[in-house]
């Protein structure tokens, strides 16, 4: 999975955190997550609790592009 460039959720909405390792594709620069938890897109767009937005958007850091919907 080293040269994974897209990387797509859709209906899963039950995922309430990012895929733990999700920092380390690196090659990756493309997200879609949509029709997630309520509660990760609350992280993503900064409406959560300080912390737990932090440790989310830090994963993700080096993706070029991040679409929630």
């Amino acid at each position: 999975m080293a040269s994974l460039a897209e990387l797509n959720f859709e209906a899963c909405h039950e995922l309430k955190c990012l895929p733990q390792g999700i920092e380390h594709l690196t090659n990756l620069e493309e997200l879609y997550l949509r029709d997630t938890s309520e509660e990760l897109r609350k992280k993503l767009w900064r409406k959560g609790k300080p912390n737990e937005c932090k440790d989310e958007l830090m994963s993700i850091r080096h993706i070029r592009k991040v679409i929630v919907r």
